[in-house]
């Protein structure tokens, strides 16, 4: 049985832990087809080498996908000029959408709980083996 605190603590999740579903809507003006674009960010982290060497800052791409098509972007403005060059304004309607995504929230907070729990009890185990009493 969880306890209630951590019910609590799941329901006001801060800014900072709260996921959202982002997409554009493409509504073709010519018949009134409406399609969703799935926009996803890619974070890149640089790892610093064993050497010591200066620490690379992190480096974010958006990434829309239509079919074959990818458009890739470090910012929302250049994601939009290629969204309005590959679908002019005259021919489509764009609209960018977002929802939170409770369910990827509770997934990802199961899981952390998970990684935390393997990390405790390798931890424990490594503390038992270094307690046990050594022959003389």
């Amino acid at each position: 049985m969880q306890r209630k605190s951590s019910d609590r603590r799941k329901r006001r999740r801060s800014s900072s832990e709260q996921l959202f579903r982002t997409w554009v809507e493409l509504r073709d003006l010519r018949d009134g087809s409406t399609r969703q674009l799935q926009l996803r960010v890619e974070t890149s982290v640089h790892l610093r080498s064993l050497a010591g060497g200066p620490q690379q800052p992190d480096q974010q791409l958006l990434i829309l996908e239509d079919g074959a098509h990818t458009i890739k972007a470090s910012q929302s403005d250049d994601l939009f000029a290629q969204l309005r060059e590959r679908y002019p304004d005259g021919l489509y309607e764009r609209y960018l959408h977002q929802e939170r995504d409770v369910a990827a929230e509770q997934s990802r907070s199961a899981a952390l709980d998970s990684l935390v729990e393997i990390y405790a009890i390798a931890g424990f185990d490594e503390y038992l083996k270094n307690q046990v009493p050594r022959a003389p």
